[in-house]
């Protein structure tokens, strides 16, 4: 019942959704859904500089921007732009050297074990690629045994 006027449904109502800005109300019933027009229930004047049903696809980005902006706090927006992409080179080569004394082998060094070719049908990419890193976990695991007797 809607201002004393009676709309007929094919089942109970679930739920009532108005359209924003729009004169439409939805209405999820037990058959399904209705659409009904409600004539004077869209906001007639709504503020184009706050919610726009209206916008561009270039505005709604324009306006992301300036939501998530208003959200960070004002020191991290003045830092210099020219500083966030620079990558210090001699502490990316440390942290590697550290890694590498830490781990007690290279895990970015090359492999040096090439696998013979095994008969047909044996000689698959992944048993070929399983036998090298088996050898090389091999060497690795020396170096460790080394290292932990000593």
């Amino acid at each position: 019942v809607l201002h004393g006027v009676e709309v007929p449904l094919p089942g109970p109502s679930h739920r009532l959704r108005f359209c924003p800005f729009e004169d439409v109300l939805g209405v999820g019933h037990a058959q399904g859904f209705a659409s009904l027009l409600v004539p004077g229930a869209g906001e007639p004047n709504f503020d184009a500089l706050e919610n726009n049903p209206f916008r561009s696809r270039r505005q709604r980005q324009e306006w992301e921007v300036k939501a998530f902006l208003e959200k960070i706090p004002s020191e991290l927006i003045t830092l210099d732009p020219t500083q966030l992409g620079r990558v210090d080179p001699i502490s990316l080569e440390q942290q590697r050297e550290e890694r590498v004394e830490r781990l007690g082998y290279d895990p970015e060094a090359k492999e040096l074990f090439s696998p013979r070719r095994k008969l047909k049908g044996r000689d698959s990419a992944g048993s070929r690629l399983k036998r090298r890193k088996k050898v090389a976990a091999e060497g690795q695991r020396a170096l460790l045994r080394k290292s932990l007797a000593s």
